[in-house]
């Protein structure tokens, strides 16, 4: 899977950024300027190259005059640029880590009530159930195969880890307030 870093360059990039990534890389990352004025990051090859971008990022940072702000994100789709006020200069935090202010909430409950309420009951219904495509399936009254091809479709756009509790939780607890907004508009 893909990853995502948002960098925040006070000072623009220093002389060097260009070629630390590119010897690291060698192609295999995409840099996109967003229309906030941060730098998105793509990686190709996901958690492998997360990692040696996370072990490059001091230099990074060294070479950036005004130093760098740096969130991971799990998805294209969430763009949490707005949340650098919470990260200090030189360091580097997962969106997950972030969860817990307001906006971080509200970014990810927009992204996931764009989702028909079948998605949404399917993921509600898996994370019940402790991750289980087949007591899903049941309670559901769907093949454990649309489960998992449901799960998996969801995690993909949305970079979203059901496996994580703190995401687990969130999940249910921005489903559940999801419902109960279409119900009142009902």
């Amino acid at each position: 899977m893909k990853s995502f870093v948002y960098l925040s360059l006070d000072q623009g990039a220093g002389p060097l950024f260009q070629k630390i990534l590119g010897r690291i890389f060698d192609g295999k990352l995409k840099i996109l300027e967003t229309e906030k004025g941060t730098l998105q990051l793509e990686f190709e090859d996901g958690i492998s190259d997360l990692t040696k971008f996370l072990a490059s990022f001091s230099a990074l940072n060294e070479d950036s005059p005004g130093g760098i702000k740096g969130i991971v994100s799990p998805s294209p789709y969430i763009d949490p640029s707005s949340l650098f006020h919470l990260v200090d200069k030189g360091e580097i935090f997962y969106y997950y880590e972030l969860m817990g202010d307001s906006e971080a909430k509200e970014m990810a409950k927009d992204l996931i009530a764009s989702y028909d309420d079948e998605t949404l009951r399917t993921v509600q219904v898996y994370l019940e159930t402790g991750g289980s495509p087949a007591l899903s399936g049941l309670r559901l009254y769907l093949h454990r195969n649309t489960v998992c091809y449901r799960i998996q479709r969801f995690e993909k756009e949305t970079g979203l880890d059901l496996v994580r509790s703190d995401v687990m939780i969130l999940l249910l607890m921005l489903i559940k307030e999801i419902y109960k907004e279409r119900q009142s508009t009902i």
